[in-house]
């Protein structure tokens, strides 16, 4: 619901900024007490004071394969190293490795951040750079930056796509990251 009042709002004033604020404090348990959404002043988060110049959103994915079946995947969005999104769901078709089930989950990501950034920019926080969006698998990383297409299946390859229009109009930069860093990989775990 935040998302889409505050998509659909051009020029939003200083006190529907504050409103719009104060919901997304309470909805994220206060973590951005002093985020300051505008213009108007520096944006301080976590103790550390942001011009909105150098204010960015990035997303972390990953997929699990512990499952028979269609595999779980997940992708967080952040906002300056602090994680304000996190989805999580099975995909809707079952893939037959790793790398194919990483890249759907890789598609899901970029379109949140995509759409993310263009609310953020809306608010008056452009986005002056590529995003970046972290991935552990180098498979899915190596199609991010291809140009090439591939004898997938119409599901996978449309996800490719997009995937490499995003990266090619430098809405994200897909940076490949260790397991053990990637913020989404408790999003993939079977809980008990």
């Amino acid at each position: 619901v935040c998302f889409y009042i505050g998509r659909f709002q051009h020029g939003p004033s200083p006190l529907y900024k504050e409103c719009l604020l104060h919901l997304l404090r309470h909805m994220y348990g206060h973590r951005h007490i002093g985020l300051t959404l505008g213009k108007a002043g520096p944006l301080a988060t976590g103790g550390k004071l942001l011009t909105s110049h150098e204010f960015l959103s990035t997303s972390s994915s990953d997929a699990g394969h512990a499952e028979a079946g269609p595999s779980t995947g997940g992708h967080t969005i952040d906002i300056d190293g602090v994680t304000i999104q996190a989805h999580c769901r099975r995909h809707h078709a079952t893939t037959l490795g790793t790398t194919p089930s990483e890249t759907y989950e890789l598609s899901r990501a970029v379109a949140s951040i995509v759409s993310h950034r263009a609310w953020m920019s809306e608010m008056g926080l452009p986005q002056l750079r590529p995003s970046p969006v972290e991935c552990d698998n180098s498979g899915s990383v190596k199609i991010a930056a291809s140009k090439q297409s591939d004898k997938e299946g119409l599901y996978l390859k449309r996800r490719k796509v997009f995937i490499q229009e995003a990266v090619t109009s430098q809405e994200v930069e897909v940076v490949q990251i260790p397991s053990e860093d990637n913020k989404a990989d408790i999003l993939t775990k079977i809980l008990n």
